[in-house]
Formats: structure tokens, C-alpha cells, sequence
């Protein structure tokens, strides 16, 4: 089966991240993945060393500054498409507002398209995305595939129950620990208060729907009320004109709160912490967090759709009743307050819930099952 993905570019996110993931993975399985990226410029790549060197990766060289950066996408992908023949298409974000210049010229292949944000937020401030999607979708010319059950309720909302859809959980590899691990645990170290101090840890782009102002109020208090904990964010800004970039919480006089910026060998981060922590208002379903799962880090979470939905309260992680200071603070000493025991087997069922539910090898299978039931109807 050859099966191409199509992304606009592989920056920081974690779309960009799930797309390679999944190209990887279906290498090793004997798939023929293809993974098309509109761009793969400097400053659009920072996943691009992360793509096993046998998958085909095609780039289409879009300029997104340029006039014609709404029609090359649609030449250059045809002729890609036309040129690889491949069984399956599947897009991820808005390449698909393509698809519905290109789909009529190849109808042999089979159409996917993933969403990995809630619908209404997921095709953007245009009309003519919501009303491409909702042709396509309503009309199995193209397939939804929802990363997650809140992602799918949105999906009926906006597009109605009858359309057909697959639901698919977001799924990660296994992150592995680079030679560098040894000098992450010493840079944790000097910014420990004391040895004993709890590290917790958050990975995400620096964006309102983030909450990290939630992140910084609620350390500080529980710094104010002297427990040992420590809390680093790793992401950069996901919009330079966002309220609260990177640069207004660095500023910040926040002594157990670190914001680190991007972080190319996240993994050795992850295997360092103690705990994982979310505080975003609503996600599709965070590639950190199976990442973090399958590291056995127990999360403290937001009661957000998509944040808390891989969390079964007490038994892999917290989830804090509200969005206010005081309840997050409150869920936060759950997770500080646990046995030695307790902790163990949480982490044990934490690590059990990614392998059966969350892992990459399990993801890509279903969504070849999906591919496959689609292709036995031609």
C-alpha cells in the first residue's frame, strides 16, 4: 500500500510531530509512506531531522509570502500526486482546502483527512474551508478522522451525525533518551532548590489556549506555601503577535518556574521529571502527553476537552476540577502528596494505558485498517 501524507510544514506542533511519528512507524511496518510538506525552509523544519531517511519526502518549495501561494499548491500537488500514484491521500491541517481542486482529476485514490483540533477551530476563520469540509465529509469523498472523542463530537456539531467519520486516538512512539540525557539531568540539577525538589514538566507552544499563566500563578503559589517543586516549560511562541510571548514569561520573576524555549531532545527531559502537567483551555490530543505517558510520568491536568480525556482520575493522573488557581494547586498536591507506592503504581498504569491505547505501532494500525476497509469498496 503506498500512502501519502500531506502537510503544510513540519514547524513545532503537534501535528507536525504526529505526522512523522506515523511515516516512521509505517516504514517499519512495510507501508510505502510518502510525506509531502508545502514547505521545508529553516525556519518550517524543526521536525525535519526527526524523518527516517527511507521515507519518500517530498518537497513542493511553496512561498507562503508569495501572490501565487494559493494556486502553486495546487499545481505542484497534482503533479506530485499525479507522478506518485499513491493508494491512499491523507491531510493534516489546511491542505485539504486543496483536495477540492485536485480530487476530480484523480479519483482512484482513497481520501483521509485528520483533525486534530476541534472542527470549528480546526478549519479556521474562512467560509469556504467549513464549506469545502462539509462537501467533502457529507458527501465520502473524503474521510474525517478524529484524533480523539471530544474532537468527534465536534465533528457531529458542526458536520451532522450522518456524515461518515473514523475515530483514531493520537498515538506517539516511545520517546528514547539521546547522549545528551547525562547533561539535561545536571541542567535540572542546578536549577533544583534542593535535592529533594519535585520536577514537574509541560511541553507545549507559547499560545493563549496554553493557559500558562495558570502554570505560573499556581507555582508561585505553592513556592509562597514553600514546597519543593519545580516546574519547566519546553515550546516556543506559536504566534509572534500572541498577548503573552516568550519572551513576557521568561521576564518573569518566577524562581520554580522555568520557561526553556524549544528543545530539539525533548525525550531527555521527559525521562528527568517526576511528574507531567497540562494547563490548556481545550486540545485535540496531545502528542506530548502519550509521549509523556509512555515515559510513566503521572499528569496534572485541566478539566479541558481533549487535556483530561486520556486521564482516568487517581489511577494515571489528576484532573483538576476548574480553571481557577486554587483548584490546580489543590490537584497539584495530590500528585505531591503520594506514597512511594502509590506513585509506582500509578506510573505502572500509566505506562499500561499508552501501550493499549496511545502507542504509535496502534494508531497506525487502525488508521491502515480504515485505509484498507475504504479500499475494498472500489
Amino acid at each position: 500500500m503506498k500512502v501519502a501524507h500531506i502537510i503544510h510544514e513540519l514547524g513545532q506542533g503537534g501535528a507536525q510531530k504526529f505526522v512523522v511519528d506515523w511515516v516512521n512507524t509505517a516504514l517499519e511496518l512495510g507501508i510505502e509512506p510518502i510525506l509531502i510538506v508545502y514547505n521545508l525552509d529553516q525556519q518550517h523544519s524543526f521536525f525535519l531531522d526527526k524523518v527516517h531517511p527511507s521515507v519518500k519526502l517530498i518537497d513542493l518549495n511553496i512561498n507562503f509570502s508569495s501572490v501565487r501561494k494559493h494556486v502553486d499548491p495546487i499545481i505542484r500537488l497534482h503533479r506530485v500526486l499525479r507522478e506518485q500514484s499513491p493508494d491512499i491521500v491523507n491531510t493534516h491541517l489546511w491542505p485539504i482546502d486543496h483536495l477540492f481542486f485536485i480530487r476530480r482529476f484523480l479519483p482512484s485514490c482513497k481520501y483521509f483527512h485528520t483533525l486534530h483540533n476541534q472542527p470549528v477551530k480546526e478549519r479556521g476563520r474562512h467560509l469556504h474551508s467549513y464549506w469545502i469540509r462539509n462537501y467533502f465529509f457529507k458527501n465520502k469523498t473524503v474521510y474525517p478522522v478524529a484524533i480523539s472523542k471530544d474532537v468527534l463530537e465536534g465533528y457531529h456539531a458542526l458536520y451532522g451525525a450522518q456524515a461518515p467519520y473514523y475515530l483514531v486516538p493520537n498515538g506517539s512512539s516511545k520517546p528514547q533518551p539521546t547522549p545528551r540525557l547525562q547533561q539535561v539531568m545536571q541542567e535540572i540539577e542546578d536549577l533544583k532548590p534542593t535535592p529533594a525538589t519535585t520536577v514537574f514538566l509541560s511541553i507545549g507552544r507559547i499560545a493563549t489556549v496554553k493557559n500558562y499563566q495558570l502554570a505560573v500563578d499556581a507555582f508561585q503559589q505553592l513556592h509562597q506555601e514553600g514546597k519543593e517543586c519545580l516546574l519547566l516549560v519546553i515550546g516556543g511562541d506559536g504566534s509572534p503577535l500572541a498577548p503573552q510571548p516568550l519572551s513576557y514569561f521568561k521576564s518573569l520573576d518566577t524562581p520554580n518556574v522555568h520557561f526553556l524555549g524549544l528543545r530539539s531532545n525533548v525525550s531527555d527531559y521527559l525521562a528527568a521529571a517526576d511528574f507531567y502537567c497540562m494547563f490548556s483551555h481545550y486540545e485535540g490530543l496531545s502528542i506530548a502527553q502519550a509521549e509523556a505517558m509512555a515515559m510513566q510520568l503521572i499528569s496534572v491536568v485541566t478539566p479541558g476537552p481533549g487535556v483530561s480525556e486520556p486521564i482516568q482520575e487517581g489511577e494515571n493522573g489528576f484532573i483538576s476540577p476548574s480553571y481557577t488557581v486554587s483548584d490546580y494547586v489543590d490537584t497539584l498536591q495530590n500528585a505531591l502528596q503520594l506514597s512511594k507506592a502509590e506513585r509506582k503504581r500509578m506510573e505502572e498504569v500509566t505506562l499500561r494505558k499508552y501501550e493499549q491505547e496511545f502507542s504509535m505501532q496502534k494508531c497506525v494500525g487502525a488508521y491502515l485498517s480504515a485505509y484498507k476497509e475504504q479500499l475494498q469498496k472500489k
